[in-house]
């Protein structure tokens, strides 16, 4: 044999055997992480939920993955066909003027072009099938379908059919697309090898079952674009509030609607001559024609109602703005956003306010950001050369002060100890405390006694500021670590050896497989605690960085950790409403947000539970539908739970955003001033936020978002621009409002200049040279209360570190934050340290409240003597309502 022919044997094992072996590498690797994941399950007691997760998974991924393949096999097994019934001619192949492979070369490639095809259309298959899988949430909500009872007011359609069922179609939608364009590139490709059309094509055009072929591949590819354009009319009602620039309106149905429709009706005609054209004679302008067509109809249906002039007294367009800003403000939960006046004195200025006041006559009122206080925790751990650090600080309310809590986490081995060493995690851990708003004498910070509360689970790794001060633990952010069964922690068991061998298969660690468990130790993974509530329900969404500590219990011996969990919401299918201004506070497109569930996950144990905070949110219901044993009733959960549950930042800033621009309600003057409020000052945009605190009571806290006018002074840096509203979010009652803050705005009768204080500290210069950013520096404006609880004045504080720089370890406590306050109008002179905001509208409220809860009554009597029991349930939930406001 010679060597060329030995070569060729060769590459033909390795076409031959590549393509079985990677299929099953996929599959073996898939199901290993499946298994191993169901023994994750079923240690927190979660397996029959995992079973149904994966039922859904495997039937996704085997409908998606079926469909594809038998469609992308047919064809090509009619392109092989059609090929195979015109015989070869050797001279034509010989000819050198053809420019075509030698014969001997094409002879070696067939041998390959069956299992060559069957080896792409399994690895395209196996990718859609992955994608399928990864969509099943899409499915599942279709499948639970169910009327929410809210409609629509613009279309008269369930908001089911736009949350549900119409993001199903589009997938579908755009699934037949790559399906049709896959087998058709495909067909081509085969067709082009077997020479049957190209420029040197052996067999006579049209008269080629290949042209008849290709013929009905693009008369579907233009049937699917007539469905899609069907498709469009219920999207414009989700699509118009997603564009700033398009609000659904009348036009939409004259215009966008007509042309959608046009396109869609004539489709068919266009799609049967295409393929009577390209049957007879395949010509490149037949297809040139097919495709202008379709891209006129992704294009002029959405650009025509933009091209036409509105006008803010056409009676229509005003109605279409005035349903947009009701769908609006309904879709992100501000639609019961009450207003209150801010009433402040003529010609009131701002004064400072005296440092024994502010900090009730003790030192000075001092707060440390997220740094100080984490190096304020580590400072004496790593004097008393304690075997853990603080990676993350929490700022908690206390009765009337403010304490920061971190939890302490073993340090990370020495890189040189044994493999056992560097992955073995005991339990054990303590939650530090510190006074934020008092200090010792010498301005010392001031240090409760620690609790100790063993833990397993923490946040995940805090990498700002970690590596350069030693306190990140490398391990803590491994896929997965030992334990010790001790203390009911919930992990995988590794006695036996095939778990062992299938996580180290898993984890790539093949000392895992010869390891000797030591007295049962346990495999743990998902260790943070959002992550472990994104497994069970990974169709939410669980923000990392919003899991927050809370200790419960009251003897020290029973004192234990838990990690609390928003669970969010989004969506970008809510008909006619609009987006946040600015992104990064929520998912792109999202136009509707809820926080509906509430993850709770003992630090000691790992266990999770999951609680359904709104049961009514229509995402949520189908939820419990669909897995009627994961979400628990918000009644079962604990009371020193709830009692500290609060709403999550990300939420809120996204309706912050939404309100600036939606606080109007007027069509005329929304036309012309989108952007009447500039958010001017805001909580919501810093993770670290010490100073919202400052505007609390003993029973609940408010955040505080400040508006400013558009015509202020733009930017940051400088002066402030003038106030013209403060939106306050009221914590209190989270849970007994089933996860929906109550919001009221502040709004004074014209613009207020704040004072000089409020503004941003500039880059600091040498020369002309920027030589450092400004220090950290956090600002705040709260309204003031007189004894009546109606605003009276405002106060501004203003907080700034001092030392940005730490020139030892134990200089932690110099990044304190110098907190400046001041206050203006006609306020009560209690102690400001702590506004209290009562709620301004308890008392011009009180007589609707009771006039509700008197007609819900009497209608609640009429409809039990005439037997209505759904009247009775209407009225009887109009009752509730009343009597909660």
């Amino acid at each position: 044999m010679s060597s060329s022919s030995r070569f060729r044997a060769f590459w033909h094992r390795v076409l031959t055997w590549s393509g079985p072996f990677l299929l099953l590498f996929l599959a073996a690797t898939k199901l290993i992480e499946w298994q191993t994941e169901r023994w994750w399950f079923d240690a927190l007691g979660y397996r029959a939920h995992f079973d149904q997760l994966m039922l859904w998974r495997l039937g996704t991924f085997a409908l998606g993955a079926g469909v594809f393949a038998l469609c992308l096999g047919l064809n090509a097994h009619l392109a092989w066909r059609n090929a195979a019934r015109f015989a070869v001619p050797l001279a034509f192949f010989e000819a050198p003027s053809r420019g075509l492979i030698p014969l001997e070369d094409k002879l070696h490639l067939d041998r390959y072009r069956r299992a060559g095809t069957i080896g792409i259309v399994a690895v395209l298959a196996w990718l859609v099938g992955l994608g399928f899988s990864a969509r099943h949430p899409l499915f599942l909500r279709a499948f639970y379908f169910q009327p929410t009872g809210q409609t629509d007011v613009a279309s008269n359609f369930d908001l089911a059919f736009f949350l549900f069922k119409l993001p199903l179609w589009q997938w579908l939608s755009r699934f037949c697309l790559a399906a049709i364009l896959a087998s058709l590139l495909l067909a081509l490709v085969i067709y082009f090898y077997e020479d049957i059309i190209g420029a040197h094509a052996r067999v006579p055009q049209g008269e080629s079952a290949a042209t008849r072929h290709l013929a009905i591949l693009w008369a579907i590819m233009l049937l699917w674009k007539g469905f899609d354009c069907l498709l469009d009319v219920p999207s414009s009602f989700v699509n118009g509030g997603n564009v700033a620039s398009r609000v659904f309106d009348p036009l939409d149905i004259r215009l966008g609607w007509t042309a959608s429709g046009f396109f869609a009706l004539a489709t068919p005609s266009l799609a049967l001559f295409s393929a009577l054209a390209i049957a007879r004679r395949p010509r490149a302008l037949t297809f040139v024609i097919g495709a202008v067509w379709m891209l006129t109809a992704s294009i002029v249906p959405f650009l025509l109602p933009l091209v036409v002039g509105r006008s803010a007294r056409n009676p229509e367009w005003r109605s279409a703005i005035t349903r947009h800003i009701a769908t609006t403000r309904r879709a992100w939960n501000l639609d019961r956003t009450r207003s209150a006046p801010l009433t402040l004195e003529k010609n009131a200025a701002f004064a400072s306010l005296p440092i024994a006041a502010a900090s009730g006559g003790e030192a000075p009122l001092a707060l440390w950001p997220a740094a100080g206080a984490r190096e304020a925790f580590n400072g004496p751990l790593r004097e008393a050369e304690a075997p853990t650090r603080v990676r993350r600080v929490f700022l908690e309310r206390t009765a009337n002060s403010l304490r920061y809590r971190g939890v302490a986490v073993p340090l990370a081995p020495n890189p040189a100890a044994g493999w056992r060493e560097r992955h073995f995690r005991a339990p054990a851990g303590q939650t530090l405390q510190l006074e934020a708003t008092r200090t010792a004498r010498g301005g010392d910070p001031i240090f409760p006694p620690p609790l100790a509360t063993p833990f397993l689970f923490g946040p995940d790794a805090e990498t700002e500021g970690g590596a350069r001060n030693g306190i990140v633990d490398a391990a803590d952010t491994a896929p997965w670590v030992l334990a010790s069964a001790a203390g009911q922690t919930r992990g995988v068991p590794l006695e036996n050896p095939a778990v062992r061998w299938a996580l180290a298969a898993r984890f790539f660690d093949s000392q895992l497989a010869r390891y000797n468990p030591e007295n049962g130790e346990i495999a743990l993974w998902h260790r943070g605690a959002a992550q472990r509530c994104r497994q069970l329900a990974p169709f939410l969404f669980w923000p990392e960085d919003e899991a927050r500590p809370i200790v419960v219990g009251e003897a020290p011996d029973s004192l234990r950790l838990m990690w609390v969990v928003p669970g969010i919401v989004w969506s970008d299918d809510y008909p006619d409403s609009a987006t946040p201004a600015v992104s990064g506070t929520s998912p792109s497109g999202a136009n509707y947000g809820r926080q509906s569930a509430l993850g709770v996950v003992d630090g000691r144990s790992g266990q999770v539970s999951l609680f359904a905070l709104d049961e009514e949110e229509p995402f949520i219901a189908l939820y419990r539908r669909a897995f009627p044993q994961l979400f628990a009733p918000l009644t079962s959960l604990p009371r020193h739970i709830s009692s500290q549950l609060r709403p999550s930042p990300t939420l809120l800033q996204a309706q912050a955003l939404v309100w600036a621009r939606y606080h109007d309600r007027d069509p005329a003057s929304w036309e012309t001033r989108q952007n009447d409020y500039r958010l001017l000052l805001s909580p919501f945009l810093h993770s670290d936020t010490p100073l919202r605190a400052l505007s609390s009571q003993p029973g609940g806290d408010w955040l505080l978002a400040a508006y400013a006018r558009p015509t202020g002074q733009a930017g940051s840096r400088g002066a402030a621009s003038p106030l013209a509203a403060i939106l306050g979010a009221d914590e209190r009652d989270f849970a007994a409002g089933r996860g929906r803050v109550r919001f009221v705005e502040w709004k004074p009768p014209g613009p207020v200049e704040l004072p000089a204080l409020m503004a941003e500290p500039s880059p600091q210069f040498e020369g002309v040279r920027v030589v450092g950013p400004p220090p950290p520096t956090l600002l705040s404006v709260a309204p003031r209360f007189d004894a009546a609880g109606m605003a009276r004045g405002l106060i501004a504080t203003r907080g700034e570190v001092k030392t940005r720089e730490l020139s030892t370890p134990s200089e932690g406590s110099a990044l304190r934050l110098q907190v400046q306050m001041a206050t203006v109008g006609s306020g009560n002179a209690g102690s400001p340290t702590l506004v209290a905001p009562a709620a301004p509208d308890a008392i011009s409220n009180e007589a609707d409240s009771l006039r509700s809860a008197r007609a819900a009554w009497r209608d609640l009597r009429a409809a039990r003597q005439k037997g209505d029991w759904n009247g009775v349930a209407r009225a009887e939930k109009q009752l509730q309502d009343a009597l909660e406001r």
